[in-house]
């Protein structure tokens, strides 16, 4: 059962993309003149880019946990 659970780091990875499919359908809903994109899927790809970037850090942080329990035997 717990293999249908994503780990830390893939929720947030998988959090991520949603973030940016949200993202590229308010670029289509809300075009502005001149290519600019939307402030509110800028925002969307903003939270996407923290979500990847704790998923990085919490990644590391579990393999340097990992490496302690791994030294500590």
């Amino acid at each position: 059962m717990t293999d249908l659970m994503p780990t830390g780091p893939q929720a947030l990875r998988n959090l991520a993309d949603t973030l940016e499919q949200q993202a590229r359908s308010y670029d289509l809903r809300l075009w502005r003149s001149r290519g600019e994109r939307s402030t509110v899927a800028e925002a969307f790809r903003h939270s996407a880019s923290i979500a990847r970037q704790q998923a990085a850090k919490l990644e590391r942080l579990e393999q340097q946990l990992a490496a302690r329990a791994g030294g500590d035997s």
